[in-house]
């Protein structure tokens, strides 16, 4: 997945009603997880756009949060923290920040 595809997902997403679509939602979730990993590997950075993308997804999804793939985010968006770019680290954050939402509301 390119950075275009991703940008392009990402605004589609976040024009979607919060409940359409959740399983293709989660089985693109699993491919930005993928295509970060990929990304990170091949230039140890994460790109703005699919850190944009993601937060879309988790935007529009708020179930997507408490969901085995967005756990598996968890270290990209903190490596991403540490080696990104101003906006890439502004997104991780933002990212962060609404799983932590899921967190919070989930019980103890």
């Amino acid at each position: 997945m390119n950075t275009f595809v991703s940008t392009v997902l990402g605004e589609i997403f976040s024009f979607l009603p919060i409940n359409n679509l959740f399983d293709d939602a989660y089985l693109i979730l699993l491919d930005f997880v993928a295509a970060i990993e990929k990304d990170l590997w091949a230039t140890g950075t994460v790109s703005e756009e699919y850190l944009k993308a993601l937060n879309a997804l988790f935007g529009n999804f708020p179930r997507l949060r408490a969901t085995e793939p967005a756990t598996l985010s968890i270290p990209h968006l903190v490596t991403s923290l540490k080696t990104g770019s101003e906006a890439s680290q502004e997104a991780a954050l933002d990212a962060l920040f609404l799983l932590r939402q899921a967190w919070s509301a989930c019980p103890a």
